[in-house]
């Protein structure tokens, strides 16, 4: 009987098959070059003595000269923030083997920020003869992070529906309305919040017994300003249609 009613119904099968959508799915991407306008820089300083009163005052008195060559450079106090203190002790072994403690490490880390390109190398310069012994990152961003992200995006966007016209005109077809749009988050070039930054690949360990100058001369060639790149991916899905249509 079920044979019999699928074979007198032929419509009501037909009626469940849709013809299968026929769409082009495309990504563009687009680079923006802005001139940053604000840098800010990760540093550090370590300290060691065998009391941990002479190591905590050797990290305050280099943390105070950079306190000091900051306002002497006109740098806010607002824009010193301090990232990272520990003090941790340091043992002849391990320090379940019960040996004598040799003595104690005092570490603070703090960010500096400025929004004066020409006083980044001469902030540099005098904080590793102040002290600062540790350079983590540098970093260049722009104020106007949204402005460029949404030019990046509106770049990224024509360029993929360029690029699917194109295919389509290849193969003699027409593109239609979107239908689905997805922005690609891309690793690496949106810093938190509304920041963009560019790492400066800058990891400096400057211990005292090395040649200030040297590092000063090595630094200044790899924090050379220039253009960071603010980019966006749109990937877009079109219907796919006949020129004829």
């Amino acid at each position: 009987i079920l044979c019999l009613v699928a074979l007198t119904c032929p419509h009501l099968l037909a009626a469940d098959e849709q013809p299968r959508q026929r769409t082009i799915t495309v990504i563009g991407e687009a680079d923006v070059k802005v001139t940053p306008d604000k840098v800010v820089l990760t540093c550090g300083v370590k300290s060691w003595d065998k009391k941990l009163q002479s190591a905590k005052q050797k990290n305050n008195e280099a943390l105070k000269k950079t306190f000091d060559i900051c306002e002497s450079l006109q740098i806010p106090k607002e824009n010193i923030q301090t990232d990272y203190l520990s003090v941790y002790p340091e043992y002849e072994s391990d320090w379940w083997s019960g040996k004598a403690c040799k003595g104690f490490y005092v570490y603070n880390t703090f960010s500096i920020t400025i929004t004066d390109m020409t006083k980044l190398e001469d902030l540099i310069t005098q904080l590793l003869e102040a002290g600062v012994n540790q350079i983590h990152d540098i970093r260049f961003m722009t104020s106007d992070l949204k402005k460029y992200r949404e030019q990046a995006r509106q770049m990224a966007t024509a360029a993929a529906k360029e690029k699917a016209e194109k295919i389509a005109e290849v193969l003699d077809q027409k593109i239609g309305i979107p239908l689905e749009i997805t922005e690609n988050t891309i690793r690496g070039d949106i810093g938190a919040g509304d920041r963009y930054y560019r790492n400066a690949n800058v990891m400096a360990q400057v211990q005292t017994s090395l040649n200030v100058n040297s590092t000063l001369e090595s630094l200044s060639e790899t924090v050379a300003l220039g253009k960071i790149t603010v980019r966006a991916s749109v990937k877009i899905i079109f219907t796919l249609e006949s020129k004829s249509s």
